[in-house]
């Protein structure tokens, strides 16, 4: 038996779990993760995700704004 596709989706299990659960809703844990702080709420994680989006400074790549813009539904200039 191949245990490679479990293996790969294992690992994402031993997260935060705001981590998971914004990676349900679209946005990769890959962009959150390196957000994310010790005792973060879903709330807290997702404003400083907001503010990452909007700041073009080059915390995130533009195709990574526009994935956050588009899953957290923000308009951005």
């Amino acid at each position: 038996m191949n245990y490679d596709f479990f293996v790969r989706k294992l690992s994402r299990w031993f997260r935060h779990e705001v981590l998971r659960s914004l990676d349900e809703e679209g946005i990769p844990i890959q962009i959150s993760e390196r957000f994310v702080r010790g005792g973060d709420s879903k709330k807290t994680l997702i404003q400083r995700l907001e503010h990452a989006a909007r700041d073009p400074s080059g915390l995130l790549s533009d195709f990574e704004r526009d994935w956050l813009a588009y899953a957290l539904d923000l308009k951005l200039d």
